[in-house]
C-alpha cells in the first residue's frame, strides 16, 4: 500500500482518490471524496495520475512509481504452499492519490508511460439537493454537516459524524449544555429550599395566632 505525504499542513480542501492497479496494468477507481489531507508528491515514475475539467483540460498531474510489494512466507508454510498467495499478493497495489481540491473537476486519469489506462468521469456534487456517494458537506452544498464525513474543524458546528471529543464544537457544545442543565438543577434546589422556609415560617406564624 503507497501513501505519499508531502506537505506540512493540510490545505483547507483536498480529493482522496482510492485506486488499485494490478502489475499487468488493469486499473480501477475504488473511491474517491473531497477531504482534508497532504497532497501526494509528484516524482518521477511509470504512472501518471491527472485530474481534468469538463472540457478535459488537464488541472493537475501527479507522477508516481509504483512497486508491488509481495508478502513474506507464512509462517510454517513451504515454498511450495506459499507460492500462489505470493503471485497473487505480488501483481496488486492499493494507491491513496491526493490531489488540490478544483471545483470544476470532472475527470480521473491513470497512464503508464503516457498511455491511458483508465479515464473515469467523476463527480464531486451535482446539486440535486440529495447528499449521495462521493458528495460531503466539505465539496457539496446538497450535504449537511450529518454526511458519514468528520470535519473536525472549529467552526462553529458540531460535527455529528465525528467521535466524542474530536470536534472542538462538540465539547464546548456539550459543556455549555451540561452547565445549562448544571445551572437548572441548582435553580430547582433553591427554590426547594425556598419553598420549604416559606412553608415552615407560614406553619409559625398560623401556630402562634391560633395561641
Amino acid at each position: 500500500m503507497c501513501l505519499s505525504i508531502v506537505n506540512a499542513v493540510a490545505p483547507e480542501k483536498a480529493i482522496l482518490f482510492v485506486v488499485s492497479i494490478t502489475k499487468d496494468s488493469n486499473a480501477t477507481l475504488e473511491n474517491y471524496f473531497a477531504t482534508k489531507d497532504f497532497i501526494t508528491p509528484s516524482e518521477a515514475g511509470d504512472y501518471s495520475f491527472e485530474l481534468s475539467d469538463g472540457n478535459k483540460n488537464l488541472l493537475y498531474k501527479i507522477n508516481i512509481n509504483v512497486v508491488f510489494h509481495s508478502v513474506g512466507m507464512p509462517y510454517g508454510w513451504s515454498l511450495e504452499q506459499s507460492k500462489d498467495l505470493i503471485k497473487e499478493t505480488s501483481t496488486y497495489e492499493v494507491l491513496y492519490i491526493v490531489f488540490p481540491f478544483f471545483k470544476g473537476a470532472s475527470y480521473f486519469r491513470i497512464k503508464k508511460y503516457g498511455k491511458t489506462i483508465l479515464e473515469k468521469k467523476i463527480s464531486l456534487c451535482n446539486y440535486n439537493g440529495e447528499c449521495e456517494e462521493h458528495e460531503n458537506s466539505l465539496s457539496c452544498s446538497d450535504c449537511s454537516a450529518s454526511d458519514g464525513f468528520c470535519v473536525p474543524d472549529a467552526d462553529d458546528i458540531c460535527d455529528p459524524d465525528c467521535m466524542p471529543g474530536i470536534d472542538p464544537d462538540c465539547k464546548q457544545q456539550s459543556g455549555s449544555k451540561t452547565e445549562t442543565r448544571g445551572a437548572s438543577a441548582t435553580n430547582y434546589v433553591l427554590f426547594g429550599l425556598l419553598l420549604v422556609i416559606v412553608l415552615i415560617l407560614a406553619y409559625n406564624i398560623k401556630k402562634r395566632f391560633k395561641r
